[in-house]
């Protein structure tokens, strides 16, 4: 596919930890997307080998020089703050350069824009019921693009871009990051008190 389909700072991308489940949903997306992608992550795995063999560039290890990876280099790099260090050497040097470091919820946000978006959230249950709606959503003769936090059982993968016009994803309530996106439609499983570390009170986490 062209990478017209994509906006001009996502056609190349670094993606510091990519093997975990939320960023290698999102490089897989990029990728089908006809994104670049380069990535490091600290060891192999499964979702690591998943993308090498869609084309993706990744080192095991971090350092500066992995942002050479992809030829011209990379224009942005995508991190999640929750799991990767403001030191570690990829986003030092990023900085450095200039290159924007952006958070996989902004990603996301941009690779939904356009289409009908339906996102879940809350304490338990995210991924059984953005599964749900997947699955049934493939049962009506469509195609979603989706990007949830586990390997959906029937299509054997984290994430999918899809030919039709609904994207599906799941929205970590943990950090706040969830209000970045407007969906259409939105579906909280459940509220426990949780998260109180970020969001200061349980009456701050509700609203």
């Amino acid at each position: 596919m062209s990478t017209e389909q994509l906006p001009p700072d996502l056609r190349r991308v670094h993606m510091v930890g990519i093997g975990g489940a939320g960023m290698s949903g999102i490089a897989r997306i990029l990728l089908d997307r006809g994104g670049l992608v380069s990535g490091s992550d600290a060891k192999e795995s499964r979702g690591v080998h998943a993308l090498r063999a869609r084309g993706a560039l990744i080192r095991i290890g971090h350092d500066a020089s992995s942002l050479d990876l992809l030829p011209g280099g990379a224009t942005a790099v995508v991190t999640t703050h929750a799991a990767i260090p403001k030191t570690n050497p990829e986003l030092v040097e990023a900085r450095r350069r200039g290159i924007p470091v952006v958070l996989r919820p902004a990603v996301l946000a941009k690779l939904m824009a356009g289409r009908t978006t339906l996102m879940v959230t809350g304490t338990h249950g995210k991924t059984t019921t953005t599964s749900m709606l997947i699955v049934a959503l493939q049962h009506c003769g469509l195609d979603p693009s989706f990007a949830v936090g586990g390997e959906l059982g029937e299509a054997g993968t984290n994430a999918h871009h899809g030919s039709g016009d609904c994207f599906v994803a799941e929205a970590d309530e943990s950090d706040g990051s969830l209000l970045q996106y407007t969906p259409h439609v939105a579906v909280i499983t459940n509220i426990e008190s949780d998260h109180l570390d970020f969001y200061g009170s349980v009456e701050a986490y509700v609203a």
